[in-house]
């Protein structure tokens, strides 16, 4: 699927649960993730769509994390950010 839209080039490391044995909101794949992309401690911004795989998972890991809301779905407060348009995503990573 990141070939079909242009994306894989962009992607270096990718962690698949199948892979890893270990699924979201486990903590364990956020950590496997981050050692596998060599940024363990660094600060990571996690954009996802499910509020509690997605975004209470990074959380509970540290990481700020970023909603993408689709019609009346919300993180209910959960996530650092909540966008629908990726403007509103590129002004919040530009001002912090």
């Amino acid at each position: 699927a990141f070939a079909g839209v242009g994306l894989l080039p962009y992607l270096r490391c990718r962690v698949y649960s199948g892979d890893v044995g270990m699924a979201k909101p486990d903590p364990a794949i956020f950590h496997v993730a981050e050692r596998l992309a060599g940024v363990a401690g660094k600060r990571m911004l996690y954009v996802g769509n499910d509020r509690e795989a997605d975004i209470k998972g990074a959380a509970d890991v540290g990481w700020s994390t970023a909603f993408r809301r689709s019609g009346q779905s919300t993180s209910g407060g959960l996530a650092d950010i909540e966008f629908e348009d990726i403007s509103e995503l590129v002004r919040f990573c530009m001002d912090d």
